[in-house]
């Protein structure tokens, strides 16, 4: 798939960094022919490059405002896809269920209800409001153990809002496990940016 290729590109291009050194160096010696088509096809290589570290300034945005680690939204991400939604789609869900906890937390009786009805804690030990992305693996847990489909839905709508609740259901379904185990193929597969290489890209 297009996406997950592009997902997979993104966790290979600090690999990348140390050949395009070596390249450009290389290239300083040539005035060939032979040499200038290299060059041509270098440019190429920096052009997605370029592309790939793009994508990365928009990753980090993305995790600042969700609060997240890069490595926890694009873990999501990849699992997302992998059950057949999108990292876009997650983005935008865990967007709104950090609403609906911060709602929660503002005392609005309607997702107060919620969580509680799910039994799902939107604190941690000191009070403070949980991580939206831990909150979202509680969630999914409730959902891998639903019977209901039509509850499933009405409780997707609430948490992330009618369209993206749905597309979410395939991904929530596969429970805390199910998403870890996914989580653990991002890794395998070099899908999971970190700080470092969003920093870097930032620079």
């Amino acid at each position: 798939m297009a996406r997950e290729s592009t997902i997979v590109e993104f966790g290979a291009v600090d690999r990348l960094s140390p050949v395009l050194d070596r390249l450009g160096k290389g290239f300083g010696a040539l005035n060939t022919a032979a040499g200038a088509l290299a060059i041509g096809g270098m440019a190429a290589l920096v052009a997605g490059v370029t592309k790939t570290i793009s994508s990365f300034d928009r990753l980090g945005d993305a995790a600042a405002k969700l609060n997240l680690t890069t490595e926890s939204l694009t873990k999501l991400g990849f699992a997302a896809q992998q059950s057949g939604s999108n990292a876009a789609t997650l983005e935008k869900g865990i967007a709104r269920l950090s609403k609906t906890i911060g709602d929660a937390i503002g005392g609005n009786a309607t997702a107060v209800a919620l969580f509680e009805k799910l039994g799902i804690s939107i604190r941690d030990a000191s009070g403070n409001a949980r991580a939206s992305d831990a909150v979202f693996l509680d969630v999914a847990e409730r959902f891998k153990n639903m019977k209901d489909g039509a509850s499933e839905s009405a409780i997707a709508a609430e948490l992330f809002g009618k369209t993206i609740g749905i597309d979410l259901i395939p991904l929530l379904n596969e429970g805390k496990a199910g998403i870890a185990a996914l989580s653990d193929e991002a890794v395998r597969f070099g899908a999971v940016i970190g700080a470092d290489a969003v920093k870097n890209a930032q620079e």
